[in-house]
């Protein structure tokens, strides 16, 4: 079986590719380690909002499934204002020390926002309010590479899912989120070594 079979059957069996959400795998035969060179997944919208990404980093199930280490980048339209949330889950999570970090590109493709343990566990969620359509890349790195250069020696060697969503979000919360996403691009410590 090669690891292009493995990884969509992988996707069906964690039910990334549901009717309700458009679904992409990564394209592990191709470069989409750069803002320039990012896997195109699709087109947010008011009738299409959820974007779901299956993606692998390193080598995971005794190498049936093999990835480089470099940074997976993912593009994607969004055609009107709106807040987006990326969400990274991990399957495995802190059991095998699984611990991404999700960061947004904007248009110029200039790092705006990431975070690193937001979400259950060690997983990452980010919110982050869309001013502008265009095209936005969404970024998967492991632990600690918050700028997103394909450090050697990060956390690797697990597969995860992007969310890419359209999020309606109260305004009080959407202040503590952008206050949550602008105090993680300050943070740089860590409360364990990878």
């Amino acid at each position: 079986m090669n690891f292009s079979k493995a990884l969509l059957a992988l996707a069906v069996g964690l039910g990334v590719a549901s009717s309700s959400a458009q679904a992409a795998l990564e394209d592990l035969g191709t470069d989409n380690s750069s803002v320039a060179t990012a896997q195109y997944v699709g087109t947010l919208t008011g009738a299409d909002p959820v974007i779901n990404v299956l993606g692998v980093r390193g080598s995971v199930y005794g190498g049936l499934i093999v990835d480089n280490d470099d940074v997976d980048f993912y593009s994607f339209d969004i055609t009107a204002p709106t807040w987006l949330k990326l969400t990274v889950t991990t399957p495995d999570g802190p059991l095998f020390g699984d611990d991404p970090i999700v960061g947004l590109f904007d248009t110029s493709g200039s790092l705006v926002a990431y975070d690193d343990d937001a979400g259950p566990g060690f997983d990452a969620f980010l919110v982050w309010e869309i001013t502008e359509p265009g095209t936005y890349t969404a970024a998967v790195a492991g632990y600690d590479d918050f700028g997103f250069e394909s450090l050697a020696g990060v956390s690797t060697d697990f597969f995860y899912t992007l969310q890419i969503d359209i999020a309606a979000v109260p305004v009080p919360a959407a202040v503590w989120l952008m206050g949550s996403a602008l105090l993680g691009l300050g943070l740089t410590g860590k409360k364990r070594s990878a």
